[in-house]
Parts: C-alpha cells; structure tokens; sequence
C-alpha cells in the first residue's frame, strides 16, 4: 500500500486530497466495495490504472467538524478487507 498527498485535485484546483495505493487490484475493488456498504456513506473517487482498480482518493474539502471521525473508521474498515479472506471461512490463499 502507498498514500500520498495530493496538492490538487483532478481539474487542477488547488483542493488537497489523499490517494491510496493497493497493490493487488483485487483488494482494491474490495476496498471500495467496502466504502460503499459502509453507513454512514463516505464517497470516494476511485483511481484506475489501464481500467482496473488500484486505489482511492479522498478529500477533505465537503467534511464538517466531527466527520474525519467517520472518515477514520470507513478508512480502516475498508482497508481491513481482503478478498481472500472470509469471516467464515479463514484464509484461502
């Protein structure tokens, strides 16, 4: 995993923002997979390389006082997952 900070956004505004890095595409789909299912909901911009998941970016630019704390626990749920990895099932890899 690598993060990097951001000095602008995709249009070139001077919007500050965090881009995560996985390597295996796998996790990577799985770990947006996660930020969406995660209540309440904390967007992300995916980031692709040649149309295949590799990480996420998030922003600080929409966030209320209070909301890094919700952003803090999506992050860690979402970077938690791992598609080889099942509650049920332990680890098949």
């Amino acid at each position: 995993m690598h993060a990097e900070l951001e000095d602008a956004n995709e249009a070139g505004q001077p919007v500050p923002r965090l881009r995560i890095e996985l390597d295996d595409p796998e996790r990577a789909a799985a770990a947006l997979a996660a930020f969406d299912g995660f209540r309440p909901r904390v967007a992300v911009l995916p980031y692709r390389v040649q149309g295949s998941p590799r990480g996420f970016w998030l922003g600080a630019d929409q966030l209320a006082p209070g909301d890094e704390r919700v952003v803090a626990a999506a992050l860690e749920h979402a970077l938690s997952i791992h598609p080889d990895i099942h509650p049920d099932e332990g680890d098949r890899s």
